[in-house]
């Protein structure tokens, strides 16, 4: 069973946004914080420790609940991987941005990885964990577009072909500027609906947090 740390959120969770059970192939469980708000999660900096021992209490939940491994609904939750692992006995996963050395280790040192974010000002190094090179670029969504402002706004409709044209539109900017990307990390779980998009129209792997869960609870059953 995979357990999800949520972000208080109301807007839509599409099929294959990761706060859909319908997204995985697995039984899912959802923990939400309570009054955390995107705007309170993508940040440049740390969270406060009060927010990190709500995320870190959240997983100690969910582990007690069932779960056998460990994610967050926000891949800007990269930096709270210390303080929940430590706080629980399963694996977690806090982020898709940790992937990057597995992604090394496969793909060369030398390949260029794409990452797509929810908003690329505040995507900081301290979110990488020193994880960062010459050899990764970053392309944030449109901040006029559907998904954005949908997110952003907390609104309780989402206008999914024009998400789609906005993930598109956002990574062919980033595929004009860099041609010679190599493959893709989704940092933004909200863009995980659209990853089969990504894959047709930029003939290019796509890897998300959804994958790396769903492959740790794949060994744990």
């Amino acid at each position: 069973m995979i357990g999800i740390v949520m972000l208080d959120t109301n807007f839509p969770r599409v099929c294959g946004d990761i706060g859909n059970p319908a997204s995985f192939r697995y039984p899912v469980i959802y923990e939400c914080v309570k009054q955390v708000t995107v705007d309170e999660a993508v940040t440049c900096g740390a969270l406060s420790r009060s927010l990190q021992n709500q995320f870190a209490d959240a997983a100690c939940t969910l582990e007690q609940r069932g779960a056998k491994v460990i994610g967050t609904s926000c891949g800007f939750l990269a930096h709270l991987q210390e303080s929940i692992q430590s706080a629980v006995k399963v694996p977690a996963l806090t982020s898709s941005l940790l992937l990057i050395p597995t992604l090394r280790t496969l793909f060369g040192e030398q390949a260029k990885i794409g990452i797509l974010t929810f908003d690329q000002e505040k995507l900081s190094i301290s979110h990488f964990n020193g994880l960062t090179s010459d050899h990764i670029v970053v392309q944030g969504l449109p901040k006029t577009g559907e998904l954005f402002q949908c997110i952003s706004n907390d609104a309780p409709t989402l206008n999914q072909d024009e998400a789609r044209e906005d993930v598109l539109t956002c990574t062919s900017e980033m595929m004009i500027s860099q041609p010679d990307i190599n493959l893709f990390l989704i940092e933004c779980t909200n863009i995980s609906p659209y990853k089969k998009y990504l894959r047709e129209t930029f003939k290019r792997p796509v890897f998300d947090l959804i994958d790396a869960l769903e492959w740790v609870a794949g060994a744990a059953n």
